[in-house]
């Protein structure tokens, strides 16, 4: 899930809305009980539904309801599902965690678990460089989809495909370095195009000599991990088992700097602590970063700080409830 698909969910109005969230298993057997449990949520949203009024007066919101849940493909889950139902249409999303099961039926959806996932769907571009060729893929998590067009580039240059140049007088090694930088330049020339649809960490791998020529050939792409070694011809599969222990540990130190960020904000008194002040800041529009225990995903207070913070254009965090220990379970960093 993108951080778009947030924002259009933050936007979308409804006089009723309807919002489902539900944990669900991507392997069998975990995954066998998930539709009915989907199923239950959906009655009691049903039944929510009919208490409103007569039924006609909602038959197109109950459909759409339905047809949500029909949207589940039970088959290929993730770690969990988000429906969202008006009489306008439905949304479904895929979570990249494990959300509480929740049921809301009001004038405004649910959405602090689609922050959260967009929060811990973690997702980068890998790329790896080589000869023949390089490749580009986009992560999320644990999961890699090369992109196509544009890439992969293949070395067709001296140095490369066509060999080393042999003639007498030549300086075979400036050749072939500069050759490697023209093929890296083109190389960046791409991924800015990339960055510039959907811009995202940068994980590069390769052989010390390719790293060293990256580096020096496309400063403004500066990887926030680098991987040296030969991942050539590899599958998603053996890339992703060599490449993400590293890409993990970025991550995680991400989540920690959002908590040495709110200790430095204590220090500058642009510290807010606990649901009443948080809600108090959020209200003015000073909550430039939100940081949320991930066990307060589900408390109403949580939510409306979520929609309000996302909706004057500051950032939202989820982290560990350790993580939390000798702040608030809910916190924020001040603008002023």
């Amino acid at each position: 899930m993108k951080k778009t698909d947030l924002v259009a969910a933050l936007n979308l109005k409804a006089d009723v809305a309807v919002s489902i969230y539900a944990p669900t298993h991507k392997m069998a057997p975990e995954n066998q009980g998930d539709r009915i449990v989907v199923k239950n949520l959906v009655t009691q949203a049903l039944d929510s539904i009919t208490a409103l009024g007569p039924a006609r007066d909602y038959d197109k919101l109950v459909e759409n309801v339905n047809a949500a849940f029909d949207s589940v493909d039970w088959n290929h889950s993730t770690d969990g599902v988000a429906l969202l139902a008006s009489e306008q249409g439905f949304h479904k999303f895929d979570l990249s965690h494990q959300p509480l099961e929740q049921v809301t039926v009001s004038d405004t959806f649910s959405i602090a678990e689609l922050a959260k996932t967009v929060n811990k769907s973690w997702e980068y571009y890998l790329l790896v460089l080589s000869e023949s060729p390089t490749r580009l893929f986009k992560g999320d998590r644990e999961q890699l989809t090369e992109i196509k067009g544009g890439f992969p580039f293949e070395h067709t240059g001296r140095g490369g495909a066509s060999g080393i140049p042999t003639a007498f007088g030549q300086q075979t090694s400036v050749i072939v370095d500069e050759e490697h930088r023209k093929f890296f330049r083109k190389i960046s020339d791409e991924l800015t195009k990339n960055q510039a649809i959907e811009e995202l960490p940068l994980v590069a791998t390769g052989v010390e000599r390719f790293i060293a020529f990256w580096a020096e050939v496309a400063p403004e792409h500066t990887p926030v991990v680098g991987i040296e070694g030969s991942y050539d011809f590899m599958s998603e599969a053996e890339l992703i088992n060599k490449t993400w222990p590293a890409i993990q540990d970025y991550f995680r130190a991400q989540n920690k700097l959002v908590i040495e960020k709110l200790n430095i904000a204590k220090g500058n008194k642009t510290y807010a602590g606990g649901f009443q002040e948080v809600a108090e800041m959020a209200s003015a529009g000073r909550v430039a970063q939100l940081v949320v225990s991930d066990d307060e995903t589900a408390n109403p207070a949580t939510e409306l700080a979520v929609r309000q913070v996302l909706s004057q254009g500051g950032e939202v965090s989820f982290v560990p409830a350790e993580y939390l220990e000798g702040y608030s379970s809910i916190a924020a960093d001040l603008r002023y």
